[in-house]
């Protein structure tokens, strides 16, 4: 791994094996810059560690992805013409802000810690705040719309 400005930062022979390869990653997560890569994906790990790695989905389920692309749908369809839109956002979250938000899904909702639940809530916003600038935390997202029209319909 090199810096912008072409320094060696991390370098190193890896077994081809799953275990090899996420303590690599986490080395690559340890030198990022503090971003929204690093405080998302520590919250992540934490969040795992207490739940599991699968991902909640409602109140009884798990989610794995959908099984074919929203693009392949629209191909099927009667839709053409399909276009895509990419939408950058960057908000901006407290340790608190982010916690709280977390209650409110189905990922992480307090029911699914049962008694662990207040340690985490302490071992959570903690976390965030090593990562926080000033208290705040930002997320950089791209949301993708699609965007579709019958044959023959009006641009």
């Amino acid at each position: 791994m090199i810096d912008m400005d072409g320094v060696k930062l991390l370098s190193r022979r890896v077994a081809n094996s799953e275990d090899e390869l996420l303590k690599l990653l986490s080395g690559v997560l340890d030198l990022a810059d503090g971003g929204t890569v690093t405080w998302a994906a520590d919250l992540k790990r934490l969040i795992q560690s207490y739940l599991g790695a699968d991902r909640r989905a409602g109140t009884t389920g798990m989610y794995s992805g959908p099984k074919r692309s929203y693009e392949d749908d629209l191909a099927e369809s009667a839709f053409s013409y399909i276009t895509k839109r990419r939408f950058p956002v960057r908000r901006t979250w407290t340790p608190t802000g982010v916690v709280a938000y977390l209650r409110s899904t189905s990922f992480a909702r307090a029911g699914l810690f049962k008694d662990r639940h207040t340690r985490f809530e302490s071992e959570a916003p903690a976390l965030l705040e090593q990562h926080a600038t000033d208290g705040v935390l930002i997320e950089d997202a791209v949301f993708d719309v699609l965007l579709a029209r019958r044959p023959g319909g009006a641009r």
